[in-house]
């Protein structure tokens, strides 16, 4: 969140939570970290809220609202679980169906929602095509007119905080999490590799 905002300028930035899994302390203290660091905070209990929340701005429709064309999205980044066609963000969590966002909801996504975005999953196979159909990525970054990067192949969080200080330990083991961040994004695992997708009015293609 630090690095989106200092790259950010002015634009707002929203931070984005799946609440599977988490207690209402935990949520409580999530909004008290994206209050102190100025940016927003959505709190989101399904895939489908999540679609609505990127096309309307708000959680409650699905339709491109007045207030998303006012401020489209310009940059995405998602964390999380993932299979080949869906981030999952309930991962071996109660109700993990209800959260496991597909490539069907993201042909549900409006292009007027976005301004020319770019799109970074930090999950697993969001670049891996399923048996049946496109990968994630290449169906959103067809859909949106976004440029998408994921990983063909799993990602890794083990090296995320390989580094830190005496003081981010004591903050995880007292909060549950750093609320400073960790030392360095998530990378590729074994064998995996990083694609990016382009757009068709990009790549030619259509």
């Amino acid at each position: 969140l630090k690095a989106l905002k200092a790259a950010a300028g002015n634009e707002p930035i929203t931070w984005v939570v799946m609440t599977a899994g988490y207690s209402e302390s935990d949520m409580a203290s999530f909004q008290k970290i994206a209050r102190d660091l100025g940016v927003g905070f959505q709190a989101i209990s399904s895939a489908d809220e999540f679609t609505n929340y990127l096309n309307a701005k708000s959680i409650g429709s699905a339709e491109l609202s007045e207030a998303r064309r006012n401020d489209p999205i310009t940059s995405i980044s998602v964390f999380g679980h993932g299979y080949a066609g869906s981030a999952e963000f309930a991962h071996n969590q109660p109700g993990q169906g209800r959260f496991s966002w597909g490539t069907g909801n993201v042909k549900q996504l409006d292009a007027g929602a976005f301004k020319n975005a770019t799109v970074d999953f930090y999950t697993c196979n969001s670049a891996t095509d399923p048996e049946k159909g496109k990968s994630l990525g290449y169906v959103f970054s067809q859909q949106t007119g976004a440029v998408v990067t994921g990983y063909r192949g799993k990602s890794t969080y083990a090296k995320m905080n390989v580094g830190e200080g005496i003081g981010a330990k004591w903050d995880r083991l007292w909060e549950g999490f750093n609320p400073n961040g960790s030392v360095r994004l998530p990378q590729a695992g074994e064998g995996a590799i990083r694609i990016k997708f382009l757009p068709p009015v990009m790549n030619g293609n259509q």
